[in-house]
């Protein structure tokens, strides 16, 4: 059975685009779906891909940022509510079992009246945590995939800083009968790429374009130059530009690449300046830019 990688939302950030839904990506591999993060627009692109929810069999996420978790609890309620679905399971880096009974809780007068009777959302769910994946380690494997999971750099802070309880994020690794695809989520530059994209067949990666980034940012926050601050040294130290990106998929060894997580280039000429930038980094590997409901 080969395995086709549905972009289903290709947009990054807090901010919306009318042509594009948040980040989520879907893996079919014969009857079986499996979901990669569950930004905002996730159920209508899966209704709009022709994908029924009874086939996902988990839901993974790299980290908890809303743009890649905005519709994991519409997910979770609409299987819930889906008459003889089979359990899921949804995975992701530490604090995701927190994040899965939060969302349980908060439908539980939902629960109360829509179906009384029947075991709670939380029933119908098996949680898998990655937890200080400095290597590749196993998060999931079932008989058409086998999942890795290794801990990327998407929480760094200007003063070296900490939050009480530390985000993490983790890139991930699926291997199939067929092909290799490593998928980044979002991360600054790490040595953890190269382990996870190592000879990988499609590297979907992130992507920022952090001049026009910063310049869309002056516009919007004219008045707050701290916000441009911060949010600056947020995307070059925590997401790939298309030189990093070039730089692991040609260490790594990989055989194309897959940019995705728009933010806020528009598609077009935007996408195509970073698809020629990442190519020429990564000496001529072939290179795409995502889009909503495309299949790789």
């Amino acid at each position: 059975m080969s395995a086709r990688w549905i972009t289903l939302g290709t947009c990054g950030g807090p901010f919306q685009r009318p042509e594009a839904f948040q980040i989520s990506n879907a893996l079919v591999v014969g009857d079986d779906v499996y979901l990669f993060d569950a930004g905002n627009g996730v159920l209508r692109r899966l209704t709009e891909a022709g994908i029924d929810l009874g086939r996902i069999k988990g839901v993974f996420v790299t980290h908890h940022h809303p743009d890649h978790i905005a519709d994991l609890g519409l997910i979770l309620l609409t299987h819930w509510l889906k008459p003889g679905a089979d359990r899921i399971v949804i995975g992701g880096p530490r604090g995701t079992a927190h994040l899965v009974d939060g969302l349980a809780a908060a439908y539980r007068f939902t629960e109360q009246t829509e179906a009384p009777e029947k075991p709670g959302i939380a029933d119908r769910v098996t949680v898998r945590e990655s937890t200080d994946a400095a290597a590749l380690v196993e998060l999931y494997r079932d008989d058409a995939i086998l999942l890795e999971a290794i801990e990327v750099a998407h929480f760094r802070s200007p003063d070296g800083s900490a939050a009480a309880e530390q985000p993490h994020a983790i890139g991930l690794r699926i291997t199939t009968a067929d092909r290799v695809i490593a998928y980044t989520g979002d991360t600054g530059a790490t040595a953890a790429l190269e382990d996870l994209a190592r000879d990988a067949d499609l590297f979907v990666s992130e992507v920022v374009d952090v001049p026009h980034i910063v310049d869309d940012l002056r516009l919007r926050f004219a008045s707050a130059p701290a916000v441009v601050e911060r949010v600056e040294f947020n995307m070059r130290h925590n997401h790939l530009a298309p030189k990093e990106i070039g730089r692991v998929a040609a260490a790594a060894g990989v055989r194309s690449v897959l940019l995705t997580h728009f933010v806020p280039v528009q598609p077009g000429d935007g996408t195509q300046k970073l698809v020629r930038s990442t190519r020429a980094a990564a000496g001529g590997i072939p290179v795409a830019a995502a889009h909503d409901l495309g299949e790789y």
